[in-house]
């Protein structure tokens, strides 16, 4: 049983006769009395009393054409809600949003690009675990951060657009909280938590320097509050890229003297949609007319 036989069946009700019906329709009466012989070949059973004046329902012709209007109505439901998920997809960004961004550099760029393509939307979705992405199912379009290894970027392609510090955070009771910026000597006497191992090799090879220089070093093994809190209470350093540095109010943030840097932008899942591709070549102009 298919939709147009049924939307052709309730015009036929409606209009007493295949040929009303077929002028409504805009189709031929032979092809009405066609698509009513299928339908009722279909549900084996007739669906109108034909006459010399028309034709009247049978039993189950009313049946039908009780149930038959729900369904044409639903269906028509669902495809305007589909044909909106469609326009969604087409002209949409899906930005995925979780504590380790506050997307400040997308949003910045966002009001801008919106005023000149107002047809396109945005829609975010929230990240549960950005550190386990890549085995949570999550597909954004986009996702501002750092570029520190880890291992949902592989999925991704990256577009730069500057540098972020790598910085140390002080709890604000440590006796290096007043200073303005750290460097080996400073740190010398105290535990510093730097990043986990094998994301990067330049942040592997900065731990290689910082444990060379004679200090005490702890791998984390992975970013997280409970790190942060474990830092606080035991006065520990821990270093961060300084994009997080609105995680952590109750630390003092020190720039290091070596100047290391993460790269920074976005992150963009190939293929690429047509509101996604305008956004990323209009973040790579403002990037170049910096």
């Amino acid at each position: 049983m298919h939709l147009k036989q049924v939307e052709t069946f309730l015009t036929v009700a409606e209009c007493g006769s295949f040929s009303r019906a077929g002028e409504k329709l805009f189709i031929s009466s032979s092809a009405v009395a066609q698509q009513i012989g299928s339908l009722e070949e279909d549900i084996g059973a007739s669906l109108f009393h034909r006459t010399t004046h028309g034709v009247r329902l049978t039993e189950i012709g009313r049946y039908l054409a009780a149930e038959g209007r729900e369904l044409v109505e639903r269906s028509h439901i669902i495809q305007e809600h589909i044909q909106t998920m469609r326009f969604e997809q087409e002209n949409c960004i899906v930005l995925g949003t979780s504590m380790w961004q506050n997307c400040s550099l997308f949003f910045s760029l966002w009001g801008k690009f919106v005023s000149e393509h107002e047809q396109y939307q945005l829609r975010t979705v929230r990240i549960r675990d950005e550190f386990r992405l890549h085995r949570q199912g999550e597909h954004p379009d986009l996702i501002e951060s750092v570029q520190d290894g880890e291992p949902w970027q592989a999925d991704y392609s990256f577009l730069q657009l500057c540098e972020d510090r790598i910085v140390f955070a002080v709890p604000k009771s440590h006796p290096l909280a007043g200073l303005k910026h750290i460097d080996y000597t400073a740190m010398q006497p105290y535990t510093m938590v730097t990043s986990p191992e094998n994301l990067s090799a330049e942040l592997d090879q900065l731990a290689k320097e910082l444990s060379g220089a004679g200090l005490m070093i702890r791998r984390a093994k992975r970013y997280d509050f409970p790190l942060f809190i474990d830092c606080s209470i035991n006065n520990w350093i821990v270093q961060i890229p300084e994009a997080w540095t609105y995680l952590l109010p109750n630390f003092q943030i020190l720039p290091f003297e070596t100047g290391c840097c993460h790269r920074y932008g976005f992150f963009y899942r190939e293929p690429v949609n047509s509101p996604l591709k305008q956004f990323l070549e209009f973040a790579k102009h403002e990037r170049d007319s910096r």
